[in-house]
């Protein structure tokens, strides 16, 4: 899940929901390559 919304509220909700990583706005390439990376292992 990628939000503009970096809380920690936010972090436990969309884990709850079923997102398998979390990337807050502005992110950097290897922030993002980082969580997929986590996501698809």
């Amino acid at each position: 899940m990628i939000s503009s919304l970096a809380y920690e509220d936010t972090f436990e909700r969309a884990k709850a929901i079923g997102a398998r990583g979390f990337v807050d706005k502005p992110f950097h390439q290897e922030q993002l390559l980082k969580v997929f990376g986590e996501a698809l292992s």
